[in-house]
Order: C-alpha cells, then sequence, then structure tokens
C-alpha cells in the first residue's frame, strides 16, 4: 500500500458506521459493573484473523465497506488511464508544397502568400501522434490532389530559410510522433521528385516556365532586359541576368576581397584555448562583446590548469586553432553523412545557436 492508499483507509475507517457502533458498545460497557462488563464483551471470530489474511482482508472483515469503495476508486482510475493512452493527441502544422524538385529556399513574402491563394499550401493541417507513414502519406496526396497527381514527393525540413532532407535513422519510418518532434514550431515542406510543371490547374505561366527566360518575338523590335523566370521554389522573381558559374567566381572573389580590406591589425580578439575543448573554447571568444570579425587573432594554447602550452603547428597557434576547429567541426554531430556534408536536424544544437557559431567559425578560417 502506498502512503496515499493508508491515509485513504484510515479516513475511510474514521468515518466507518462500524467503528462508530464499536466505540459506543466500548464505552457503554466501561460504565456497567465488572461482573456484567466481562459478560457483555464482544466475541472475537478468530477465524476472520488467521496469520496467512494479509492486512487489505482483515481490514475488510471488520470494515466490510472500504474494500468496495477502494475497488470503485481504483476501477475508475484505470479506466481513465486506459482511455488517455489510447486517445490519440491532434497537432496543427501549416503545409507548403513547393513546385520544383530543385527548390533549396523556404518561402517567403510574396511568393509564400502566392502559394496559398494557389492552393499550395495549407493552414492548420491536423495531424496525431498516432499516425503511421501511410497515414501521412494519404494525408498529403489528399490536400494536393490535384497538385501532385501520385507523384512521388519527399518531406523537407526548413532551416535557417533552407529546405533540408529529412534524415531518419536507418530502420527507421516517419510517422506522427516524429513529424511532431522534428517539425516543432516549423511549416511542414513537401518537395516533389520530379518538378510540376505539367500541372496547369492552378498555376500560372510564370510559374511552370523554371528557369527558362520568356520569349520573345523577332517583330517585337523590343529588347527586355529585365526578363522573367522562376527561382529555385517554383515562385516567380525577377533578375536582371542569369548569373553563369564564370559570374559566380568573379563575385565571389570582389567578396573575399571587400571583406579582406575591412581586416584591421591593430586590433586584436584574444582567444585562450585549450586543445580538450577548442570548439567551446572559441564559442566563449566569438560570443564575447568586445568582439570584432575584422581584427587580428590571437591565439594562447594552455591546458585546463592554465598552464601555458606552445603550438605544435609550423604555421604558429593561429594556423593550428583553425586546423583543430575545422577538424572537430567535419568530425561532430552538427553535420552526418558519408563526407559530412549535410546537416544532423540537432535540435540541442539549433537551440543553443551552435549551427550559427559553426558558420562564423569557418568563416573566420577563411
Amino acid at each position: 500500500m502506498t502512503e496515499m492508499d493508508i491515509r485513504e483507509t484510515v479516513e475511510e475507517i474514521l468515518q466507518s458506521p462500524q467503528l462508530r457502533h464499536s466505540l459506543e458498545a466500548t464505552v457503554r460497557n466501561l460504565t456497567l459493573p465488572l461482573q456484567q462488563r466481562q459478560s457483555q464483551l464482544p466475541v472475537v471470530n478468530r477465524a476472520s484473523v488467521s496469520s496467512g489474511s494479509s492486512l487489505r482482508n482483515e481490514l475488510h472483515n471488520l470494515f466490510p465497506s472500504i474494500g468496495q469503495r477502494n475497488r470503485t476508486r481504483n476501477q475508475g482510475r484505470g479506466q481513465v488511464r486506459e482511455n488517455n493512452s489510447s486517445k490519440p493527441t491532434p497537432f496543427y502544422k501549416d503545409v507548403i508544397l513547393v513546385t520544383s524538385k530543385r527548390c533549396l529556399s523556404t518561402l517567403k513574402g510574396h511568393a509564400k502568400a502566392k502559394a496559398y491563394d494557389t492552393g499550395f499550401a495549407f493552414s492548420n493541417v491536423e495531424f496525431h501522434n498516432g499516425m503511421k507513414l501511410e497515414d501521412l502519406n494519404n494525408l498529403i496526396y489528399s490536400l494536393f490532389s490535384d497538385k501532385l497527381m501520385n507523384s512521388e514527393y519527399e518531406f523537407v525540413v526548413p532551416i535557417s530559410g533552407r529546405l533540408t532532407k529529412l534524415s531518419l535513422q536507418s530502420g527507421s519510418q516517419l510517422n506522427g510522433e516524429t513529424l511532431k518532434r522534428v517539425y516543432h514550431q516549423k511549416v511542414v515542406y513537401i518537395r516533389p521528385m520530379e518538378d510540376l510543371a505539367d500541372n496547369n490547374s492552378n498555376c500560372t505561366p510564370e510559374m511552370n516556365n523554371v528557369d527558362t527566360p520568356t520569349p520573345i518575338d523577332d517583330n517585337d523590335g523590343v529588347c527586355l532586359t529585365d526578363q522573367w523566370h522562376s527561382s529555385p521554389t517554383g515562385f516567380d522573381v525577377q533578375s536582371d541576368n542569369l548569373v553563369n558559374s564564370g559570374e559566380e567566381t568573379n563575385l565571389l572573389q570582389e567578396i573575399l576581397t571587400n571583406i579582406n580590406s575591412k581586416i584591421s591589425l591593430e586590433k586584436t580578439n584574444q582567444f585562450n584555448v585549450y586543445r580538450a575543448d577548442v570548439f567551446h573554447c572559441c564559442i566563449r571568444a566569438i560570443r564575447r562583446s568586445s568582439f570584432d570579425p575584422f581584427a587580428k587573432i590571437d591565439v594562447k594554447f594552455s591546458d585546463i590548469d592554465g598552464q601555458s602550452e606552445g603550438a605544435v603547428d609550423m604555421g604558429g597557434p593561429t594556423r593550428e586553432l583553425f586546423r583543430l576547429l575545422m577538424n572537430y567541426l567535419k568530425n561532430s554531430n552538427l553535420f552526418m553523412g558519408p563526407d559530412k556534408k549535410y546537416i544532423s536536424l540537432d535540435a540541442l544544437a539549433l537551440d543553443k545557436r551552435y549551427y550559427y557559431d559553426a558558420g562564423r567559425m569557418v568563416a573566420l578560417s577563411i
């Protein structure tokens, strides 16, 4: 018996009519003469209180109403627990279908509003934690029956404006409970395995033309410098020119040159690092209010007791720091896959902004 059961049993004993009658008989007997008192003592049925009987049985023999109440109460508790465990718990999510298999970014602004207007997005879609993969597929196909046309698709997770493939442990399948955990406070994005360019029911011509400029008649005599084309998300974006690989290289060089011109050798960021935990040492350094990303980095290695250690890399302590740091990031839980090229969707790391800090560290190493 638990402490609560004991308290409830004692309370019921004190309120039972059997105890009241026994106390009245005892008090009444005490007022009688000795001989008459002994003759009226109640005979105890010792057979009912045998050594082998349990305390609960003895209490039931003395106070019959207690056992019945306990059984009724316990049955009620068990029924409530059974009903609660078998009842599925609903939760609600927004669901967005992008139209291109090359979609790598989340929808924002006008493109997102257009998705809701044209039936490519729905708000407050009901899921529940008991759904299996087949139930999830049936729900998605019912939402976008005129868009997907039974085409294959995949679930993708929005992380910092990017769409990342959903990666589960080998042998496990997506279900309602997993979807609720992975998409916590996120929109559920659906990406088709093939472009939905043939779906003309609710798509505008601009949405169907993927990475294709608007054709111009030779007889028009008009040269349009600004052409409309569709972005990787499958919705409209206006651009002056399509950027090719050569232009991307020039743009990258321009960005790096611009950053290099801002670097100041007069300011210094002090990094106190011990090799056993280089990642968290760098996090503390770059999260200081005095940290300047364009200042020179001065690295001092020490052990856990604060004793100074020299650098072992021929390139100096700064080079050794970033070599150890990049090696740590590559083998950390932040990334996954054979070449560590995929984000691992670590919720704890996301809450602690480790992905953001890791990006800053990679930028500093360049």
